[in-house]
C-alpha cells in the first residue's frame, strides 16, 4: 500500500501549549542552583490542576515525581513555596531502573500525564557502571526504556540534568541528545532579570522559548547588591576627585564647599562630611580648625601652605 494511503497516526497533543508535548522524553538542563526543581514544581502544579504554566495553558493530568536529589523534607519545603497541590505523587530514591519503569506504568494507569525525574546523574548511577555520566552505553540503558514508555503510554517524561563545567552544554554523553525527543536549556539572564527556557532540540517543531520573570531570584538579588555597591563606590570616587580639585586652589571649610558640592552631586551635607572624612582617613587631606569651622587642605600642599 502506498505510504500516503496508509493510516496516519495523529500527532501527540500538547500537555502545555508551546512548551511540552505528550508522548515525549524531555531533558531540562541548567547550572546547579538556578531553580530547575522549583520551575518543575510549578509545572507539576499547572498540570495537576489544569492551570497555566507561566502564562501557557496546561491540560489536566496526574503527576508523578521521582526524586533522588532533595529528599522528602526538602522537597516538601520547595513544594510549599511553589504552591503545589492536586493529584501529585512523589517517590524517593527508587532502587533500580526497572522499578522506575514500573512506577511510571502504574502512574499512567492511574491517569498520570507528566513524570518528572530529578536527576539524570542519579539515574546513570543506578547502572553501577564506571564513568557512567560520560558513557554512551549508560545513556542507552537509562533513556531508551524511558523513551519507549513515553511513546507507548503517551505521557511526558521530564528529566532534570546539570550543565558541564563550562555551563554551555549538558554534562555527559552526546548520546543523550539523540535519545531525547526534546532538550531545553534553563538559563538565568541577569541583564533582563529573566529565566529563559530555550528548546535546543524539538522534534515536533511546536515548542517556543519561554521567558520567566526572575527579579526575585537569589542570584539576581545578589548581583543587584553587588551592582549597588559598585555604583556607590564609583560615585564616592567622583566626589573625592571633585573635592581634591577644589582644594588644589587652597584650604577650604565645609561651609565653603557645601553649596557647590550639594548642587553638583545632588546630595546633602552629611555626604560631603563623609567624603571629606574618607579623604582624611586615607591621608590625602589634613583637617584642622579655623574658628568654629573645620578646614581642609591637601596633604601634598602642606609644604607650601601655612598650617591652619
Amino acid at each position: 500500500m502506498p505510504w500516503e494511503d496508509q493510516e496516519q497516526l495523529p500527532l501527540p497533543e500538547l500537555l502545555i501549549e508551546e512548551t511540552l508535548n505528550n508522548g515525549t522524553l524531555n531533558i531540562v538542563y541548567g547550572p546547579s542552583g538556578i531553580g530547575k526543581t522549583a520551575l518543575m514544581l510549578h509545572m507539576a502544579r499547572a498540570v495537576a490542576n489544569g492551570e497555566e504554566f507561566c502564562g501557557r495553558k496546561a491540560q489536566q493530568a496526574n503527576v508523578l515525581l521521582i526524586d533522588f536529589e532533595m529528599g522528602e523534607q526538602l522537597l516538601q519545603t520547595q513544594a510549599k513555596k511553589a504552591g503545589l497541590r492536586g493529584p501529585v505523587k512523589a517517590f524517593y530514591n527508587p532502587e533500580s531502573l526497572e522499578s522506575i519503569q514500573e512506577l511510571i506504568r502504574q502512574a499512567a494507569r492511574q491517569g498520570a500525564g507528566l513524570v518528572i525525574i530529578d536527576s539524570y546523574s542519579s539515574l546513570a548511577s543506578l547502572t553501577g557502571k564506571d564513568n557512567a555520566m560520560n558513557s554512551n552505553s549508560v545513556a542507552e540503558m537509562v533513556l531508551s526504556p524511558l523513551s519507549r514508555l513515553a511513546h507507548e503510554l503517551v505521557i511526558a517524561i521530564v528529566i532534570l540534568h546539570h550543565t558541564n563545567k563550562g555551563e554551555q552544554q549538558y554534562d555527559g554523553s552526546q548520546r543523550i541528545k539523540s535519545l531525547a525527543d526534546e532538550i531545553y536549556k534553563l538559563k538565568l539572564n541577569r541583564l533582563t532579570r529573566t529565566l529563559e527556557l530555550s528548546p535546543e532540540k524539538h522534534r515536533l517543531g511546536n515548542i517556543q522559548s519561554l521567558s520567566i520573570d526572575a527579579k526575585d531570584h537569589p542570584l539576581v538579588r545578589r548581583k543587584d547588591k553587588a551592582g549597588d555597591a559598585t555604583q556607590e563606590a564609583d560615585q564616592e570616587a567622583a566626589r573625592q576627585a571633585w573635592l581634591k580639585a577644589e582644594l588644589k586652589l587652597g584650604s577650604k571649610t565645609t561651609r565653603d564647599l557645601e553649596a557647590r558640592f550639594t548642587e553638583t552631586f545632588e546630595v546633602g551635607k552629611r555626604t560631603l562630611v563623609r567624603s571629606l572624612d574618607n579623604l582624611v582617613k586615607s591621608g590625602e587631606l589634613i583637617a584642622g580648625k579655623r574658628g568654629s569651622s573645620n578646614v581642609y587642605s591637601l596633604a601634598s600642599d602642606l609644604d607650601r601652605q601655612t598650617p591652619p
